[in-house]
């Protein structure tokens, strides 16, 4: 009998022993499978009756303390409304720490849009006056910290505070708002957005007791969390709170971001052309995350199965809109786009639309025609006709033209008055006026502002000669004292100077009209011309002109006769002289020797002709004259005017 009992009682400590050892988890089995959503971690604190014990350091990482017994739990649950009462009392011990630390979480948060802590109050009489008690959001140290805190005195008060850089300032600050004993109050902070949102509740009746937005340079996110107990937040060396508390669910939740909702704007570029677009895009909700990326994926297939190319952009943005500039497409090409945005929990894209470039565009077509290729010349002064065509299909298009005198580099001057020459025209005029001479290349160019520049030089050169030039002198003797019957003779020697390289010609001719030599005192008696000169059709032939010998002169030779000195040049640039003149350069009467009379006025008879510049230095020739006058001229001083007049040749 003592046996069997024995028996029973050992089988009996056997069964309790093996339930109660937790093997068979009877009372704490979990759904099979279990059922878990969205875990969520919480650090639960639960402090009781620690009367005057709340100021004691304690660290959760390190699991040290200061004057009070504690305990802590890391529990998962599926959501954070949930309420979970964990952990152990925590009660003081009659070493009291001086000031009003509670405890903080030292360990980083993870990358989060929305983590909060909230706890319970309650009290066996009230707070001293002046004390607060509350928690410690997104905590980088003691000077960088948001809080809400709550005081219990006479005007009860909720503020949320923000301390950056050591400096501390008020957010919000509500007045007049009472916790009760046994209410749950909650401080959370939300980074969803690029701005925070601190918001402080009372969860017991769900009333809002004071939020606010840090628009103004907010503190960064996920850092660490606590709760105080003292006279002003982060400030642990002042007062302690005198009475019973009660802290539970001290804790910080992690929502997971979702992935951000971005759509792309229809039409889904603007502005855009030929070969360029501004891509569009707009997210209207970051998921809980800070957007890291956003672009377009864009191509010419419908679907964007195949892409042309991606434009991420990487860095930290809220909501809005965005976009993207895109180069080197082909014009009158539809093209399809697709916004996208990225952050912690993915990436999300937006609906496909479509856009087609403008229409492709045909350069303009340009031709300059002249100078052509054997080249021109004019001289500085002339107008130079510059001959070009210029047409465009699509838009209205100038050219404008210059010249250089290399034809190449498109490096010269511009040409004034061809500035902004028009499809239309056909011609511009250019004024030498001012040019050095020289030679020169013409180019013209144009652009419809969408196709690169056009451009087209001359074939030949403009060649730009200085400016012609002539200058006549005239030295002529006088003839001495004559006896009839004896001839005197008498000189001009005639300078012509001139840069025109056809050359130059000069005329002779008399001033008055009956005759050349008057009597000074009557100037009806005069002396006797011989026959006018008149000259032949061309400077080699004789035929025509009106040049003889001295024996057969008019009225027995008593006559005033001229004739040109064919040797008579200094530099080469002679007259062509010896078919007019003859050949010989002497005083006597002979076959080469011939003469005529001065030409009347306004006659215009050439008297000598070169086809060659003058070099550059003066042609020096000489004008001969003659002259014997009959016994009966009546004595006196006989004079008269004759007029030289040189002219380039055409």
């Amino acid at each position: 009998m003592f046996g069997r009992t024995v028996k029973f009682f050992l089988i009996l400590i056997l069964i309790f022993g093996w339930l109660f050892s937790g093997w068979p988890r009877v009372w704490q089995n979990p759904p099979v499978p279990p059922e878990i959503k969205e875990a969520y971690a919480d650090t639960s604190i639960f402090a009781e009756n620690c009367n005057s014990a709340t100021a004691r350091a304690l660290n959760l990482s390190t699991g040290t303390s200061t004057g009070m017994i504690w305990s802590s739990a890391i529990t998962l649950y599926e959501s954070p409304s949930q309420t979970i009462r964990s952990g152990t009392t925590l009660c003081g011990s009659s070493a009291d720490a001086a000031g009003g630390v509670g405890y903080t979480m030292n360990a980083p948060l993870p990358t989060t849009n929305v983590y909060y802590a909230d706890y319970y109050w309650s009290e066996n009489g009230t707070i001293a006056n002046s004390d607060s008690i509350g928690v410690l959001l997104n905590y980088i140290d003691a000077n960088n910290y948001y809080a809400c805190q709550m005081e219990d005195d006479a005007t009860p008060e909720v503020t949320i505070i923000k301390v950056s850089g050591g400096v501390g300032s008020t957010l919000v600050r509500q007045v007049n708002k009472t916790i009760d004993t046994g209410d749950h109050v909650k401080c959370t902070i939300d980074y969803s957005n690029t701005n925070p949102t601190i918001t402080f509740t009372n969860v017991t009746d769900s009333a809002a007791l004071a939020t606010v937005t840090d628009s103004s340079s907010p503190l960064t996110e996920t850092k660490k969390a606590g709760v105080f107990c003292g006279a002003t937040p982060g400030d642990f060396t002042g007062d302690t709170c005198d009475n019973n508390l009660w802290f539970d669910n001290m804790a910080l939740f992690t929502v997971p971001a979702v992935a951000p909702t971005v759509t792309t704007t229809n039409p889904p570029a603007n502005p855009y052309d030929q070969t360029t677009a501004t891509l569009l895009g707009n997210i209207s909700a970051t998921g809980g995350g800070k957007i890291t990326g956003r672009g377009f994926a864009y191509g010419t297939v419908a679907n964007l199965s195949t892409v042309i190319a991606t434009t991420t952009d990487w860095g930290s943005w809220g909501t809005g809109d965005f976009t993207k500039d895109v180069s080197s497409l082909t014009c009158n090409t539809p093209y399809y786009v697709r916004a996208y945005a990225q952050n912690s929990a993915g990436t999300s894209t937006g609906a496909i639309y479509n856009f087609t470039t403008s229409a492709c565009n045909t350069a303009p077509t340009l031709t300059v025609s002249t100078p052509p290729l054997e080249g021109a010349s004019v001289t500085v002064g002339d107008n130079y006709n510059i001959t070009y065509t210029l047409s465009d299909a699509e838009e209205v298009v100038t050219a404008k033209f210059f010249y250089d005198t290399n034809g190449s580099g498109l490096d010269g001057a511009a040409i004034s008055g061809c500035e902004t020459k028009g499809e239309g025209e056909t011609t511009c005029v250019w004024n030498t006026t001012g040019m050095t001479p020289d030679n020169y290349y013409v180019y013209a160019t144009t652009t419809d502002g969408i196709a690169s520049e056009v451009n087209d030089y001359s074939p030949g050169v403009l060649t730009i000669n200085a400016a012609a030039s002539l200058t006549l002198i005239v030295d002529t003797d006088n003839f001495s004292s004559l006896t009839p019957g004896t001839p005197r003779f008498a000189t001009s020697t005639v300078s012509v100077d001139t840069n025109k390289s056809t050359g130059w010609y000069v005329t002779l001719e008399r001033q008055d009209a009956d005759t050349t030599l008057d009597l000074d005192s009557d100037a009806t008696i005069n002396i006797t011309d011989q026959t006018v000169w008149t000259a032949p059709s061309a400077t080699n032939t004789h035929t025509g002109a009106s040049s003889v010998q001295i024996n057969s002169f008019d009225n027995s030779q008593r006559v005033l006769a001229f004739r040109v000195m064919t040797a008579s040049s200094t530099n080469g640039s002679m007259f062509f002289a010896p078919s007019w003149w003859g050949s010989a350069d002497n005083y006597t009467d002979n076959v080469n020797t011939l003469w005529a009379g001065i030409p009347a006025p306004s006659s215009n008879q050439k008297i000598g002709i070169s086809s060659v510049s003058s070099g550059g230095s003066p042609a020096l020739n000489t004008v001969l004259y003659y002259l014997d006058v009959p016994n009966t001229q009546k004595t006196g001083a006989y004079s008269g005017n004759i007029i030289f007049t040189a002219v380039m040749n055409d």
